[in-house]
């Protein structure tokens, strides 16, 4: 049915209108099951800061990788990547061409990849997880 701004109902073709040829079907979104109180009764504990009575917490390990390390990695990465970050949240780094770069010789590699693949591997060292870019640092 063209955009009109005169309709005239009265004389409208209804097999113009996509639901009278379709069928159409009326499904609501929401409801409404109890009363809404405008006028609740608050006191100072619904905004309290304190975790319920019944509630644990639980105590996690700290950080495996200190600030000045994260700097040196995140320093390393972007250097590498020609002082750019990657657009991945997840990768500091291109992971092709890091891995590109870790299977050439060590006096065949760019001063920047040697400068990355030295942090990486201490971390490695130093957490003994094998992955590349996991890093210890979650």
């Amino acid at each position: 049915m063209p955009i009109e701004t005169k309709l005239e109902f009265e004389t409208l073709d209804k097999s113009e209108i996509l639901a009278e040829r379709e069928g159409s079907r009326w499904e609501p979104i929401g409801a409404l099951t109890h009363e809404i109180d405008l006028e609740p009764q608050l006191t100072a504990a619904d905004f309290s800061l304190d975790p319920p009575a019944d509630f644990t917490f639980e105590k996690i390990a700290a950080p495996a990788v200190t600030e000045v390390e994260m700097v040196a990695y995140l320093k390393a990465a972007a250097v590498f990547n020609g002082n750019q970050f990657t657009d991945s949240p997840y990768l500091a780094s291109d992971r092709d061409k890091l891995n590109a770069e870790w299977e050439k010789d060590e006096s065949a590699r760019s001063a920047e990849a040697n400068q990355l693949i030295e942090i990486v591997v201490h971390r490695q060292m130093k957490c003994a997880v094998p992955f590349v870019h996991s890093m210890c640092w979650r």
